[in-house]
């Protein structure tokens, strides 16, 4: 099992170590915490331990994709130099 599914509260530095995570890495980790939650071979400890680290790296990829629609809004100008806000849907981020 991951360290990070060890224990059962945050680490104090498990916020600085999600900012470090790329957004593929942590869909990545993700992935393979959900596989192991399905294959029910856990422990109801290291269940709630992994659910904790899955919660963790979902708010994180989130806001990851906030801040690239962000980025994505402010970079959008007109031909004349004004800023164009375009909807972006979801399938518009694929």
């Amino acid at each position: 099992m991951n360290p990070e599914m060890a224990g059962n509260d945050k680490a104090p530095g498990q916020e600085a170590e999600l900012r470090k995570l790329s957004y593929e890495a942590a869909i990545e980790e993700l992935e393979r915490i959900v596989s192991l939650m399905e294959r029910g071979s856990l422990t109801l400890d290291q269940s709630l331990a992994a659910f904790r680290r899955g919660t963790s790296l979902a708010q994180h990829c989130r806001a990851r994709l906030d801040e690239v629609e962000e980025s994505i809004r402010q970079l959008v100008e007109a031909e004349d130099g004004s800023t164009v806000e375009l909807p972006l849907d979801e399938e518009g981020l694929s």
